[in-house]
């Protein structure tokens, strides 16, 4: 446990991590929820951020990839998992250490309703609403800097967070803006905040739109500014209360994601992952397999497309028949050329939304779609950027000659517009 401890803590020795672990749960013992968050913030610089969930960066998945080399393993094995959380179960305690809602409440993925009904603190922001006749104002994620930058040290993106002001979404889109009405992955567009791990996870969900929409518990705009959705946080489904204040631009518009059809749920997801990190500057920077987690409830793995590719495919074509919700991740291209990574068009280090996998079988003259089983030529992937933007431009791209119409049918793509949607040789993924 300790040398994969030492690998999330840094630098710390074995009887280091030991002390920090003592002195936690010692604190855990004698202190309110609210002083053990302080202690974390103040901790940021000598441990590591308290979000959970993304403690690795791209790097520290190949370096993981390399110490667990092993000829058998396709994917992180159980020992790794168990490590995992009883290395975060050990240090932070229960994660209600770290969030805002005291008390727990158990529920099924079937009867997230219940969370509403037997929320405290959302009966209580509608007494306040009530008894004041104002906007709800979420108490515990304050329209402020400390909301914008949590416990961050980059004090460049910290200044750049200067310029953001919170405004109510009747100011960014307008009155009576809809929770949700046409949930889809293109629905998404990244803003100036680095969490494209994040908005993948959910532009592949939107991919099967009831799965998106029964994460939120308030499911209409009142106009009175609560708002309420469902994250399994640390295994335990639990109400996110929030106010729709979001941070914007000296323009007005939205500094971090949007829709673009001006519906809510793209912006209430992602302040819903803000409150629970405790800021904005908090979630830059994840694996798509952390997030997926708290938004389904299910188990992630993880895949490494370089080991046996022949057995990956016939897990991806099985996931997609099992209708399974599925993200990809490129390789750091920091050692290419901006000219090579312009031509190629993919960004490295970056997250996309898996959205389909497809077989095609060539007769000579053109190509069709076959179905698992059949005899093929070609595998590709369906994959989306976050961006909204930024296209794959090599083989079976947009504007690949192999294209008809009968075939842009089957596969349910148009390749006519720039969206952040296209079709990927899979032999070429890494």
């Amino acid at each position: 446990m300790f040398n994969f401890a030492k690998k999330m803590i840094g630098s710390m020795d074995e009887e280091g991590i030991k002390e920090k672990m003592s002195e936690t749960l010692q604190l855990l013992e004698d202190k309110g929820e609210m002083d053990i968050i302080e202690f974390f913030a103040k901790k940021k610089q000598e441990v590591f951020s308290t979000n959970l969930g993304q403690v690795f960066t791209h790097e520290d998945e190949e370096e993981l990839e390399e110490d667990y080399d092993d000829p058998e393993l396709e994917d992180y094995d159980d020992d790794y998992e168990e490590e995992e959380e009883t290395v975060k179960n050990s240090y932070f305690g229960s994660y209600s250490a770290l969030n805002f809602i005291a008390k727990k409440v158990k529920c099924h993925l079937d009867d997230l309703a219940e969370l509403l009904t037997n929320s405290e603190k959302y009966n209580n922001a509608l007494t306040q609403i009530e008894e004041s006749g104002e906007l709800f104002s979420d108490p515990e994620f304050l329209t402020d800097q400390n909301s914008l930058c949590g416990y961050s040290m980059d004090f460049n993106r910290r200044n750049q967070m200067q310029a953001f002001e919170f405004k109510r979404s009747s100011e960014y889109f307008g009155e009576d803006a809809l929770v949700y009405d046409n949930v889809a992955s293109g629905d998404i567009i990244q803003g100036q905040l680095g969490d494209c791990y994040f908005l993948a996870a959910i532009s592949a969900i939107a991919e099967h739109p009831d799965r998106l929409k029964r994460l939120f518990l308030t499911k209409t705009n009142e106009g009175n500014g609560l708002f309420a959705v469902a994250l399994c946080l640390n295994g335990v489904w639990e109400e996110v209360i929030l106010d729709d204040c979001a941070p914007c631009t000296s323009s007005g518009s939205l500094a971090f994601n949007t829709s673009k059809s001006n519906e809510l749920w793209v912006v209430l997801l992602e302040k819903a992952w803000a409150k629970v990190h405790g800021g904005y500057l908090n979630i830059e920077a994840g694996l798509t397999r952390e997030a997926l987690r708290d938004l389904t409830g299910a188990s992630a793995k993880t895949y490494f497309t370089k080991k046996k590719p022949e057995e990956l495919w016939t897990r991806l074509m099985d996931a997609e028949a099992k209708h399974f919700v599925m993200t990809a991740g490129s390789d750091n291209l920091s050692g290419g050329s901006d000219a090579y990574i312009a031509k190629i068009g993919i960004c490295g280090s970056h997250a996309y939304s898996l959205l389909a996998v497809y077989q095609l079988a060539f007769d000579g003259e053109t190509y069709t779609r076959v179905e698992q089983g059949e005899e093929y030529t070609d595998r590709v992937v369906k994959l989306r950027n976050p961006w909204g933007q930024g296209e794959w431009k090599q083989e079976w791209s947009d504007t690949d000659e192999r294209w008809t119409p009968e075939l842009k049918e089957a596969l349910g793509f148009t390749g006519e517009v720039e969206d952040g949607i296209f079709l990927h040789a899979m032999g070429k993924i890494s």
